[in-house]
């Protein structure tokens, strides 16, 4: 594998490893606990991480199209 993936690779899995620890032992309410209307939830930025990562390496490195998206009315996010 090259150095730059290496690296990148290292990063992913710090990033997982932290967010891994921060989320294990909080209750489901606090992952769904939206600090004001017009804000996201931990879950929701969970899974935005995910997707993000998803898209960068596998749709633009690495060709892969996931054909994923998420319809807006479940982004938790209010559109008042």
């Amino acid at each position: 594998m090259k150095p730059f993936f290496e690296s990148l690779f290292s990063q992913f899995q710090a990033m997982h490893d932290e967010i891994r620890q921060v989320i294990t032992d909080l209750p489901v309410e606090a992952l769904d606990w939206k600090p004001g209307d017009d804000m996201n939830s931990m879950t929701v930025l969970v899974v935005h991480v995910c997707g993000s990562e998803r898209y960068w390496v596998g749709d633009v490195v690495l060709g892969e199209p996931s054909n994923w998206s998420i319809p807006p009315s479940t982004w938790g996010i209010s559109k008042s």
